[in-house]
C-alpha cells in the first residue's frame, strides 16, 4: 500500500549503456563545443569544450592537428561527471557514424 500512495525508489542503471548516432549526428548547440563525450556506465552524451576535450585525448592517446577536427570525432569514456564512478576513467575516440533514413517515395 506504501509503495502505491508515495512510490518507489529505483536505483538508477550503470553500465552497458550504447550511444545514439542521431543525438551525435546533431549540431552543436554549445557555441564553444568542439566534440562530444558518450559515458557507457552512465549513458549520458555532452558536449565537451577544447579543455575537456584535450584531457580526453590525453587519456585516449588520440592526436589531432587541428580541434575542428574533433567535430568528426566523439569520445566514449568509461566514467564522467554526472555519474561520478570511482576508479580510472578509460576513454576512446571513435568516428561519428550517422544512420541515414531513407525516406520512401509518395
Amino acid at each position: 500500500m506504501k509503495k502505491v500512495l508515495i512510490g518507489e525508489i529505483t536505483k538508477k542503471r550503470l553500465g552497458h549503456y550504447q550511444v545514439d548516432s542521431v543525438e551525435l549526428g546533431k549540431p552543436f548547440e554549445w557555441d564553444r563545443a568542439v566534440s562530444r563525450n558518450f559515458c557507457t556506465n552512465c549513458g549520458t552524451t555532452v558536449e565537451i569544450g577544447p579543455d575537456y576535450a584535450r584531457h580526453l585525448m590525453a587519456i585516449a592517446n588520440y592526436q589531432v592537428t587541428s580541434l575542428d577536427e574533433l567535430k568528426e570525432i566523439y569520445f566514449e569514456t568509461t566514467g564522467c561527471g554526472s555519474c561520478k564512478k570511482g576508479g580510472p576513467m578509460t576513454a576512446e575516440a571513435k568516428r561519428i557514424i550517422t544512420k541515414k533514413r531513407a525516406i520512401a517515395p509518395q
